[in-house]
């Protein structure tokens, strides 16, 4: 079992790479983008929909690293309070019980994925970028949430 955990986690470690880079690509998209309205009056009429897809890659392709690292935001309250026994149960439970929003979130996100591709949707904006593209992102952040979620429970054991 431990090199099924090991692979999900390198899995997780490269979504998190992969929206760090995103992150840095964002940040000089938005500088380009004013640079180029400020100093050349010739704003970029993309920069809104690419940072948009972009975005949607940092937040989806970022949930298994930050589930991981547990970067996840929780209250702690209740579980420093109790004996270790009862704090694993709850962990556990909490765990379980977020695998399975994880598998609500995978199917409804293939779901509106094959919808986009299915239909050939594209966005309004000037690229008219057929919509499956960043749809696709949300089916693998989703996924790889739920895959790090089951390391977490295989760790436990």
């Amino acid at each position: 079992m431990g090199f099924v955990v090991r692979g999900i986690e390198r899995l997780s470690q490269a979504g998190g790479y992969v929206a760090g880079a995103v992150s840095v690509l964002l940040t000089a998209l938005i500088a380009i983008a004013v640079t180029s309205r400020r100093v050349f009056n010739a704003p970029l009429l993309i920069t809104e929909e690419i940072a948009g897809y972009m975005m949607v890659a940092i937040v989806f392709l970022g949930l298994a690293y930050t589930m991981k690292v547990d970067g996840h935001v929780r209250a702690d309250i209740l579980l420093s309070h109790l004996p270790r026994r009862a704090h694993r149960a709850l962990e556990t439970l909490a765990t379980v019980i977020a695998l399975g929003f994880a598998g609500v979130l995978v199917a409804g996100t293939w779901r509106l994925f094959s919808e986009f591709y299915s239909q050939g949707t594209r966005s309004f904006h000037y690229l008219q970028t057929p919509l499956w593209i960043p749809g696709s992102l949300l089916v693998i952040g989703a996924a790889l949430l739920g895959l790090q979620l089951v390391a977490r429970l295989l760790k436990r054991r």
